[in-house]
Parts: structure tokens; sequence; C-alpha cells
């Protein structure tokens, strides 16, 4: 319903700034485009935008949120005399990276360890919390322990809220129907 007055009205009347309405403007604008461009790979552009951070290739491959990531590809990028690179993330999902070649073609780099479990940006920043505020370690082996051990937890309170709530249902429910 809040959709109606903006593609109703707005988008019909008269735009004192357009000399138009909005719709004619761009119907207009539209037909004079010969054709939209779009990206090469829509995969290169949507890796264009996700946020980065400026991190050096190592021997034991990229260090990044106290995670390490390596795939083979890096070792061709490893002995260049340019050694920082753009290393993007998905805040989603941590459990690999992307780096550009020097062909400027991006490269996946996943987890070193391959039995990590995917985790968020969020996530990690909350174990990397935990830990410091516990004075422990901050590393892979205790980052992805400490979020395991959350996940299971919430997993576990989620199971003892279902049941409550399901019980007060059917009650609701068996007493609106007498």
């Amino acid at each position: 319903h809040d959709a109606l007055p903006i593609s109703g009205i707005y988008h019909r009347s008269l735009h004192r700034g357009l000399g138009r309405s909005p719709q004619q403007a761009w119907n207009q604008a539209m037909k004079s485009q010969a054709q939209v461009r779009l990206p090469h790979s829509e995969q290169q552009f949507y890796l264009d935008f996700l946020p980065y951070e400026r991190r050096a290739i190592r021997r034991d491959g990229i260090r990044m949120f106290n995670i390490f990531y390596w795939t083979d590809s890096l070792t061709t990028l490893l002995h260049r005399s340019h050694n920082i690179y753009a290393v993007h993330y998905d805040p989603r999902d941590l459990s690999r990276v992307y780096i550009k070649d020097h062909l400027n073609e991006f490269i996946e780099v996943p987890y070193r360890s391959r039995s990590f479990i995917p985790i968020t940006l969020e996530e990690q920043r909350w174990a990397t919390r935990k830990l410091r505020n516990e004075n422990a370690a901050v590393n892979e082996q205790a980052l992805f322990r400490a979020i395991a051990q959350r996940r299971e937890m919430v997993e576990e309170a989620q199971k003892k809220t279902m049941r409550p709530r399901r019980s007060h249902q059917k009650t609701a429910y068996a007493l609106q129907s007498t």
C-alpha cells in the first residue's frame, strides 16, 4: 500500500526539476540508450564490491582475521616484488577470500585448514573478544572451537524454547476451539 503513492502518483505527476513526470524522463532516457552496459563477468563485478584489507602473501599463506588462507595458485604471487595485495572477503562467509592475480583475475583462496566450518565476520569478532576477555590465545583453533561451542549453545537454547512455545500454541488452539 506504500508503493502506490510512489509508483502511481509521484512517477506520473509533473516534476518541476525535470519538466515532465519521472516516468516520462525514465522512458526517454531508456530509449536514447543504445544498449545497457553489463559487466564482463558478474562474479568479478560482485567481488570488486566486497570489502577488502591489504595483506602480504607469505609462505604459510594469507593471514586475515587470525585465520590462514592458502591455495597453490598463490605460489605465482608469492615471490613478486610487490607482495601486498587487496584481499577481498564476504563478511557473511569467511571460508574463502579473493585476491587478484597478475592478469587481474580473482583467485579464490579457501581456509588453509579445510576442516574449519564457514563462519561470519560477526562470529569471528565475537570469538576474538571472548578469547581476549578470558586472556586466552587468539588463534585459528581457539576461534573455531569457541564459535562451534556458541553455535551448540544457541541450538540447545532454541530447542528448549521451541517445546514450551509449541505447547503454549497447542493449548491456545485448544482453548479457541471450545
